[in-house]
This record gives C-alpha cells, structure tokens and sequence, in this order.
C-alpha cells in the first residue's frame, strides 16, 4: 500500500517506475548516476552483470534496455529498495546486503557497476565505497571491469591503484563528479 508509481526517464527510455518511501531517488535520474548511464558502453549480448548498491534498479534497468540478453544481479541494503527493483528489472537476481560480507566464491561478472553511497544515515561513511574498491577484483572476470561514480572530491585514487594494480582511470568528471573505469588485471584475475 505504500508503493509509489511514476515514469522514470533513462537515458534510451522512459518507462513505469516503483518505488517506496524512503528509497534513494525515488523516481528521478539522479546527477551522479546519469553521469555515469551517460558514458558507460552498452555492455555485449550475455554479459554478467552486478549492480553493487542498486537503490530500485536505476543502473540495471538502463543496461537492461540497451542490451536485453545480459544477466543481471542487483545487491542493495535497503529491503523496500530492492523490492522496487524486483517489480523495476524482473528476472534479476537479487542480493539483500550492505556489502561483500563473504569471501568471493566461484560466481564472477563481467561488469560490476555502482553509484555507491557515501552516508550512513546523516554522516559521511565510506566503508561501502572502500569495500566496493577493494573487493571487485576478486569477484571480476578476465577482462571484467568495474565502473563506478562518486563525487570528484572523495579521495579514492589511492584505493583504486592499489586495487586495480594501477590501471583505473577516469572515463569522465565534471568537477563534481567522476565516473571511474577499473579494469582487472588478467594476469592477476582468478579466473
């Protein structure tokens, strides 16, 4: 009974949208994540695909109208955001948590992408972006590659580097946003 319905626009479409009370954006295209919808390629046919922080699916759901074969996997904390994105990207699996709480298993993606938040309720907390930085290599495929947006200001270069052996860059920034492209070493990769 609380569920919000509306039209989301994405940058391929526009389209109906759920949402609850409380969910992050509810149901407009935030600055940051159409930053980062704006440059990330149209994954290929089949791709794996995480959406690490997903809110009600906003990343997934653009991906999914570019490309309609790639496989979907959206984790976020927040259990009425993910029961919007139940009803936003059907056929998506759906992970209830507030980081990577295990260590990687056998399951990779080709792709994890993320508008990660910086606060824990009112104050600043980056231990979901420093997690997201330090465990998508672990859980990337050969070639595979995380794409991130966070404010310009946030000191992440370092955690990248280290993580992503020096080779993340920046795809895009405006000063107030950048959108960051890590691909995994595949030398280094557990695949």
């Amino acid at each position: 009974q609380w569920a919000l319905t509306s039209e989301i626009v994405l940058p391929s479409t526009t389209r109906p949208w759920k949402t609850y009370p409380g969910v992050f954006a509810k149901s407009s295209l935030d600055p940051a994540t159409a930053a980062l919808l704006n440059v990330l390629p149209t994954p290929p046919a089949q791709t794996r695909i995480l959406d690490f922080a997903s809110g009600p699916g906003t990343i997934a759901a653009e991906l999914i109208a570019r490309e309609p074969s790639i496989r979907l996997a959206l984790l976020d904390h927040d259990a009425l955001a993910l029961a919007a994105a139940r009803e936003n990207v059907p056929g998506a699996s759906f992970l209830l948590s507030d980081s990577w709480h295990r260590p990687p298993g056998r399951h990779r993606w080709d792709l994890i992408v993320s508008n990660p938040p910086i606060h824990k309720g009112r104050s600043q907390d980056f231990q979901v972006l420093e997690d997201l930085i330090t465990g998508s290599p672990l859980r990337l495929t050969q070639g595979g590659e995380l794409w991130l947006v966070c404010l310009s200001h946030l000191p992440v270069r370092k955690s990248i580097e280290q993580a992503f052996d020096d080779r993340g860059e920046i795809a895009w920034t405006d000063g107030r946003f950048t959108v960051w492209r890590c691909p995994v070493d595949e030398s280094n990769s557990p695949d």
